[in-house]
């Protein structure tokens, strides 16, 4: 439970890291690079300030900076259904690596063209989900429409469609 501070100023709490305070699909802990809410007054900022993102305005979104391990083993090379789908402002796409590789996950949309890289590089076996906010590499929003993603890793590869709904 979040209580008011000095001068009723709601004091920063784990309670306010996990709500989505603007309805953007990303906590207000994502945002300001402190997901559990234990910044406290006095500490220096997390994370990088130059990238932290405003929770008040719906407009704001964080960039995908990062790949999300996931607890578990991966049988297999697997691309799942990304989720939800249809989706608005994100979307959550999950994939598993059954051992040590170069992997590169991209965004097309609906013409073949490349409008996002959301990983290139080399992960170590596991279950990983990454968070896309459906915008491209220059972070412009983009349109309602299908989009297709797909993984390569070693020898593997695989695509799946999601729709942008607005």
């Amino acid at each position: 439970m979040t209580q008011p501070g000095a001068g009723g100023q709601v004091q920063w709490s784990a309670a306010l890291a996990s709500l989505d305070s603007d309805g953007d699909g990303f906590t207000n802990g994502e945002e300001l690079q402190d997901p559990d809410g234990t910044w406290q007054i006095g500490q220096p900022f997390p994370g990088d300030p130059a990238l932290v993102t405003n929770p008040g305005d719906a407009s704001d979104f964080p960039n995908t900076t990062s790949v999300e391990a996931l607890p578990g083993a991966a049988d297999g090379y697997a691309l799942d259904g990304n989720y939800p789908n249809p989706f608005n402002p994100s979307t959550t796409i999950r994939f598993e690596i059954p051992e040590r590789a170069t992997a590169r996950l991209e965004i097309f949309d609906s013409r073949g063209s490349l409008v996002r890289v959301l990983t290139d590089g080399i992960v170590d076996a596991g279950v990983y989900e990454i968070r896309w906010n459906g915008r491209d590499e220059a972070g412009h929003s983009l349109e309602s429409g299908a989009y297709f993603y797909r993984l390569t890793a070693e020898d593997f590869s695989s695509m799946r469609r999601m729709l942008l709904l607005k």
